[in-house]
């Protein structure tokens, strides 16, 4: 009778081990689902806006470095392995004139892109507080919209561009901070701190908080 009630409460290992991998599994699932889909508000940052553009930007800026980095390495090798013949003061005008064009493509590329915003996020905290602020607004009426603007002006943004080697680089800054140039250019939307920045327009109205952050821009 002993050997039948531990063969009627034997587990096997392998069914153990697969009973306790599944459910961590699963809810690993579950709590990425729930951060990906749910509201965003559960510890993570809430995204505001994607430039459609991040990736290609990205890209062009790791070619163009790379490019770059390989003729300043290589080219000027060619002074002495080149042809024997040609004199030296031209192989040397040559590479440095090769050299000196493919700077200037990366510094001109980076100048025109470096305000580029890949990614506007705020944190889970601040979409709190954006919310809140927005049903003091309901309920108060218009008189309670400035008191509540006056609470999201304390938000921190957080600004994902690309720098000149194609890395990420993270910008934080506070929504009331947020200022617009006076003469509107093609490739600056907002200025923060006399750092320019660009957004699609058109991407403004995807998130009425975007609208909000942005409202003198529209």
């Amino acid at each position: 009778s002993v050997l039948y009630i531990r063969a009627a409460v034997h587990v096997p290992a392998a069914c153990a081990r697969g009973a306790v991998r599944v459910p961590l599994a699963a809810a690993g699932v579950l709590r990425r689902m729930s951060t990906s889909t749910g509201s965003g508000h559960e510890g993570a940052d809430v995204v505001l806006y994607e430039a459609p553009l991040a990736g290609a930007v990205r890209r062009l800026k790791r070619v163009s470095i790379t490019s770059s980095s390989l003729t300043f390495v290589f080219l000027p090798l060619s002074i002495f392995v080149g042809n024997p013949a040609m004199p030296l003061v031209s192989k040397s005008a040559v590479s440095f004139t090769v050299c000196a064009f493919a700077a200037l493509t990366t510094a001109v590329l980076h100048r025109f892109t470096h305000g580029y915003l890949c990614r506007l996020s705020i944190s889970a905290d601040d979409a709190r507080l954006f919310e809140n602020s927005a049903s003091t607004a309901g309920k108060a009426g218009t008189a309670g919209t400035s008191g509540a603007a006056d609470d999201a002006a304390d938000i921190t943004l957080k600004a994902e561009t690309i720098n000149m080697l194609g890395q990420r680089k993270l910008t934080q800054f506070k929504a009331s901070q947020v200022e617009y140039p006076k003469d509107r250019s093609t490739f600056t939307s907002f200025l923060v701190n006399k750092q320019p920045f660009f957004v699609h327009p058109e991407l403004v109205h995807s998130d009425p908080r975007l609208t909000w952050v942005f409202r003198g821009m529209l």
